[in-house]
């Protein structure tokens, strides 16, 4: 079943804040309605660091979808690349080689 969470304000925690915030957080979606989320909705922070994004990979998350992005990558998107999603891999040499 997947299931979605809300992050932290990834401009402040520390590296032990982000993983004992996801285990409470997975903690009481396990207890309370018997599932566990592989899919993540980060509407309202602002900023997303390579350490969140790779810690969710490696929490076993299969997408992570976000709200803010800096204006001049968004106006980059959306008007010269024409493509507003992406895959982000951050430290993607350390999960393999993947396509």
């Amino acid at each position: 079943m997947n299931g979605g969470w809300t992050a932290h304000d990834e401009a402040n925690p520390s590296y032990d804040d982000m993983i004992n915030n996801m285990m409470i957080g997975h903690q009481f979606l396990k207890r309370e309605f018997d599932m566990t989320p592989n899919i993540g909705w980060d509407i309202d922070t602002f900023g997303h660091s390579d350490t969140n994004t790779r810690l969710y990979a490696e929490m076993g998350f299969d997408a992570m979808f976000f709200s803010r992005l800096d204006g001049s990558d968004k106006n980059k998107r959306k008007f010269e690349d024409r493509a507003m999603t992406f895959l982000w891999r951050p430290g993607h040499e350390d999960f393999g080689n993947q396509n």
